[in-house]
């Protein structure tokens, strides 16, 4: 009897063996279209979504709370955009917008705000730009932070880091000089990256990022240079 049984399982398990190697090739070729199979891959927003969902009664900053000159956006206004995983595009649109004193972007939730995981492997699309979560080097320092593609060239991108600084009260030394409020100030940076390097700060001078690229795209970076005024 016990001949019978292993006879048996020695010759329905190729068998079973086949369809599991059948079951992961075919879910592994698979290709996110962003519309027919968008629900296949909403998995992958779960880290995002779950981060969301569980930050929403976040504490400001006293910074944040006292009164200052100056807010914490460029544009308070939510846009549609979508989320990305990997660079793949959730099917939902979501209504979000840039928090660039706090670097976050936030998601427009009803009456409540909500925040995308700050993951290198999630970016967003406000609008028609695109937010990479990525590090960059300044000064011989790495950090990571949100950074906008401006420019995408053949070999080479153009990004732009535009947030705002916190800018301490000032009070009076005597009464010969006046206080200066506290602020919120404007920073804008450019950072270069070419074969896949990380990003880099580079001086916003029209030669010094000419001298960057090959020369026949110049042509098309200048034109560009002379679109976003840059000396």
């Amino acid at each position: 009897m016990k001949s019978k049984y292993l006879y048996l399982l020695l010759f329905i398990f190729p068998f079973i063996l086949n369809a599991q190697i059948a079951f992961t090739s075919a879910s592994s070729s698979q290709v996110y279209d962003g519309r027919a199979n968008a629900s296949e891959w909403d998995y992958r927003f779960r880290d995002a979504l779950t981060d969301m969902r569980y930050n929403t009664n976040r504490t400001f900053s006293d910074s944040e709370k006292k009164y200052i000159i100056g807010n914490s956006y460029y544009n308070k206004i939510f846009i549609s955009g979508n989320i990305l995983y990997e660079n793949k595009v959730a099917s939902k649109v979501y209504a979000l917008r840039y928090n660039a004193f706090r670097d976050e972007i936030e998601v427009s939730n009803g009456d409540k705000i909500e925040y995308v995981t700050r993951d290198p492997k999630i970016s967003c699309i406000i609008g028609i730009q695109k937010y990479t979560f990525q590090p960059f080097l300044k000064n011989k320092k790495t950090k990571v932070g949100y950074l906008v593609t401006i420019y995408q060239g053949k070999d080479f991108t153009l990004f732009e880091r535009k947030v705002k600084k916190y800018k301490a009260e000032k009070k009076a030394k005597n009464s010969l000089t006046t206080s200066i409020p506290a602020k919120i100030v404007d920073v804008a940076e450019l950072y270069f990256s070419n074969s896949k390097r990380i990003a880099t700060y580079v001086k916003p001078k029209k030669k010094v990022l000419l001298e960057k690229i090959a020369v026949e795209q110049r042509s098309k970076m200048n034109t560009f240079i002379k679109k976003i005024n840059l000396i």
